[in-house]
């Protein structure tokens, strides 16, 4: 008996004295950097470790505007900043480039800015505009193909829009210029 209420009391005792959780509600900082496990995945992908690790940033952000664009949310406790400070960061990204597969993921990230961006914009068009369907699927193509470069697979859907993502991106922009449709500039 004595020692029950021993333990009873060193319960109660730790649980009153404890230290409260102070991070409770506060957002998470998007990682700067991949974990392990990501990096592996971009570098099984083909991407450079130095490029990997660079871009890890960018791409969260790149990946997060497209999510901002469908309506289906972002990273928990990601802040995005503006496009224009994700397009200044994917530029300085072009001296981290060594490998193919870096150039081919920095094209992709690029393509995908510009089309979530343009579509955003045309998004007061409505849904069924012609010209705001045609740039959303380049989005969508390159969120895809933005994907498979960090983390490789190129299953069913994601192996279309590997194929489409960068020559969708390119009809897109010339259709909407000829058009005079605004939209963002090449990156």
């Amino acid at each position: 008996m004595v020692l029950l209420i021993f333990f009873v009391a060193m319960v109660a005792w730790a649980y009153f004295t404890r230290t409260p959780n102070t991070t409770a509600g506060k957002p998470v900082a998007a990682p700067l950097i991949p974990t392990p496990v990501e990096l592996k995945k971009a570098q099984n992908a083909g991407l450079s470790k130095d490029f990997a690790n660079n871009a890890w940033i960018a791409h969260r952000y790149a990946m997060n505007t497209f999510g901002r664009l469908t309506g289906v949310g972002t990273d928990e406790g990601i802040t995005l900043p503006s496009d224009d400070a994700i397009k200044d960061s994917i530029l300085k990204l072009k001296s981290s480039t060594s490998t193919d597969a870096d150039k081919i993921a920095l094209q992709r990230m690029s393509a995908l800015m510009w089309a979530t961006h343009t579509a955003t914009q045309l998004q007061t068009k409505g849904a069924e505009d012609p010209t705001y369907k045609l740039v959303y699927r380049v989005a969508d193509d390159c969120f895809s193909a933005t994907n498979t470069s960090f983390e490789g697979g190129t299953g069913g859907a994601a192996a279309n829009g590997v194929r489409r993502c960068i020559n969708e991106k390119s009809q897109a922009k010339a259709e909407l210029d000829s058009k005079g449709v605004a939209n963002w500039n090449d990156l």
